[in-house]
């Protein structure tokens, strides 16, 4: 029996045009007994915010696991140190075209100012301050995750040009704009199996549904994987499943006949 889901939302959940399919959060609350796990790069607030319906419900599991909570109670944090940071902001900013968001526990923070038609940042980042430098930034918050916005380039050939960051990170491609640079071992596998242990689901229990590099350890802890056909390859090949595209409602086609997994008649 499904106990748990796990849903990213940019490219799996939601369309290409950003909408989430009108049946999603009726559907968590109508399976009190599943725990639904909104697992997303997203800022915990920008989460609240776009699940209004089921914040008391749901398991949100931001900034690719580096940030947890549910019923508006955050039980996980995971930052990078402080000087492991600096040097990453170092050698991003040498990257051209590219804007870096600093997340935090309480706020995002962009390093300069963005151009007023640039509205990517405000979707994934509800909380969002403009700073001048980074110390500004690390002297006001806890911080978790470097974002990467190259709205000038495509994100994968951005990131087979990285060089050279510290070995305590790792780049994951999580939008066709975004790279998120972590702290190693954190990641939306490091994530789930952490809520996983804390309400006792184990993998066959537990369903997910990803697209891209930065889902690959979630599908790789589950065993019902499903990832979406716009899906990656990295994505594809971690999956033991496929489903529908996101254009095409591939998360609740499977939702909605989630009692054939787990069963013996499966």
């Amino acid at each position: 029996m499904i106990r748990m889901i796990a849903v990213d939302l940019d490219g799996t959940l939601m369309n290409s045009k950003g909408e989430m399919p009108p049946d999603f959060q009726k559907w968590v609350t109508d399976h009190p007994e599943i725990i639904t796990v909104i697992a997303s790069g997203r800022q915990y607030y920008t989460l609240l915010d776009n699940f209004p319906e089921i914040g008391d419900k749901a398991v949100f599991m931001a900034e690719n696991g580096a940030m947890i909570g549910r019923s508006g109670t955050v039980f996980h944090t995971d930052c990078i140190q402080r000087d492991i940071l600096e040097r990453t902001v170092s050698v991003l900013e040498q990257l051209p075209g590219v804007y870096l968001i600093l997340a935090g526990a309480e706020s995002a923070y962009l390093i300069g100012k963005l151009s007023p038609e640039m509205k990517a940042p405000g979707v994934a980042f509800h909380r969002l301050r403009e700073v001048s430098s980074f110390e500004e930034a690390a002297a006001s918050d806890t911080l978790f995750k470097v974002a990467v916005y190259c709205p000038e380039m495509n994100a994968s050939e951005l990131y087979a040009s990285l060089r050279n960051l510290p070995e305590e990170v790792v780049a994951y491609i999580s939008g066709p704009e975004w790279i998120d640079v972590m702290r190693c071992g954190t990641d939306k596998g490091s994530g789930l199996r952490m809520v996983m242990k804390r309400y006792e689901v184990y993998p066959d229990e537990c369903m997910a549904f990803g697209d891209l590099m930065n889902d690959v350890a979630m599908l790789r802890t589950v065993q019902y994987s499903f990832a979406v056909a716009n899906a990656s390859m990295e994505a594809k090949e971690a999956a033991r499943y496929e489903t529908s595209s996101n254009d095409e409602d591939g998360v609740m086609r499977v939702l909605r006949r989630i009692g054939d997994f787990g069963s013996e008649e499966e």
